[in-house]
């Protein structure tokens, strides 16, 4: 059993690294995207909303911040409704997908 918890762990990180590597050298990625890429975090991203505020209240402009809580999204998307997705928008082939 612990041998199979490894060798599934060594593969989803496999599998990973491959997807990321896919989708930033085919600019699949936003550029606000922090989660699971490298030399990103939340720290990283505050900084970078927080130099916007700054910059649109230097210009005068009104400011309005929404923070959502999205913690549980990824877990109400359905199996199906991803496997879709993967497919149309990363253009991730569906036989990579069923693998």
């Amino acid at each position: 059993v612990s041998i199979l918890s490894f060798l599934s762990k060594f593969l989803e990180k496999v599998i990973l690294a491959q997807l990321n590597l896919y989708l930033s050298s085919n600019s699949l990625l936003g550029e606000d995207q922090s989660g699971y890429r490298a030399d990103h975090s939340v720290e990283t991203l505050l900084i970078s909303m927080f130099d916007d505020v700054l910059q649109a209240m230097d210009e005068g402009d009104v400011v309005a911040v929404l923070l959502l809580d999205m913690s549980t999204a990824f877990d109400m998307v359905g199996h199906e409704r991803l496997l879709e997705d993967l497919c149309g928008d990363f253009f991730i082939h569906e036989q990579t997908l069923k693998w």
